[in-house]
């Protein structure tokens, strides 16, 4: 392990490199934005000193971002090095990182271990090609036990999803307090209008549910999932559509990408997070430090 490798691989390279695994064909599943905005432009000049040859090029290796002088408090520099420590982690592996595969799969990384009985997790040397901890990704339960998503403001739901009659269709309450089949569901303006298969207006029951949770003070509202054209949507009592980040499955157990596949993940950080946290915990670093390392002094005691 050597300074100039650790050097150039530390603070939040440490936290980037914990990354999601996911299927070819939930890649292919994501929607590209058409019309990105022009900011945050990397010059040629910029992208070129990326490369370890000095010239961009298919499969070229990359150069880690330098996370020890990376200092800023707008956007643009911090997109320009997730961008760079993107290419670098998934360029192919040079001769100091093993020489085999992509960076993201070499020994200079360590697999985090699942939970063991005494709540502990442990870091394990990652073997090229080995998955040790390949799991289905599941969504988070909300106080309700019921899956969470986020909206684009922040504002946390838990997921219902509705019941399925024996046509197939689901189900939703009325305001009655019968339960009616959907027919369809059409979004305009944000709202969501639902009817049932002969094209009859359904008025959904508003009154949020009651819970032990609901009584001990605020808890997330709980909305229902339907999917328009192929495409989840998230509907809260009062049917207002939920407008949420791309890619929140939501609803379910299992995450699910938009192609219907399950999503998997592994986590493994860098060698500077790895030996950072078994040295704070162990008290090999002295003094004892109250943040990751962000100075060349600091990160030095890592190494040491």
């Amino acid at each position: 392990m050597t300074q100039r490798k650790i050097a150039l691989v530390s603070r939040a390279a440490a936290v980037a490199a914990t990354f999601a695994v996911l299927l070819t064909s939930l890649l292919r599943a994501q929607s590209i934005p058409t019309d990105p905005q022009a900011t945050c432009v990397v010059t040629p000049t910029t992208f070129a000193s990326w490369f370890q040859s000095g010239t961009p090029a298919l499969n070229g290796v990359v150069n880690p971002a330098n996370s020890v002088t990376f200092q800023s408090n707008t956007n643009c520099p911090f997109y320009q090095w997730s961008e760079q420590m993107f290419l670098w982690l998934t360029s192919p592996s040079p001769a100091q990182y093993g020489g085999n595969g992509r960076i993201f799969d070499s020994p200079v990384f360590y697999d985090v271990s699942a939970v063991d009985e005494n709540n502990q997790r442990h870091f394990l040397p990652h073997v090229p090609g080995q998955l040790r901890f390949f799991n289905i990704r599941t969504s988070q339960p909300g106080p309700h036990g019921l899956p969470v998503i986020f909206d684009k403001t922040g504002r946390m739901f838990e997921v219902d999803r509705p019941q399925i009659a024996p046509s197939g269709r689901p189900l939703i309450r009325t305001t009655a307090g019968t339960l009616a089949e959907v027919g369809r569901v059409t979004v305009a303006n944000n709202k969501a209008t639902i009817v049932d298969p002969a094209g009859r207006a359904i008025l959904p029951q508003t009154a949020p549910r009651t819970t032990a949770a609901a009584a001990k003070g605020a808890v997330p509202q709980i909305v229902q999932r339907f999917v328009v054209g192929g495409v989840p949507i998230f509907v809260d009592p009062a049917g207002n559509v939920v407008d949420v980040e791309e890619g929140q499955a939501g609803g379910g157990g299992a995450l699910i990408a938009q192609n219907g596949s399950l999503i998997y993940y592994t986590t493994i950080v860098n060698d500077v997070y790895a030996f950072f946290l078994s040295g704070v915990k162990t008290g090999q670093i002295t003094p004892a430090p109250t943040q990751f390392p962000t100075t060349q002094a600091a990160l030095n005691q890592v190494i040491a």
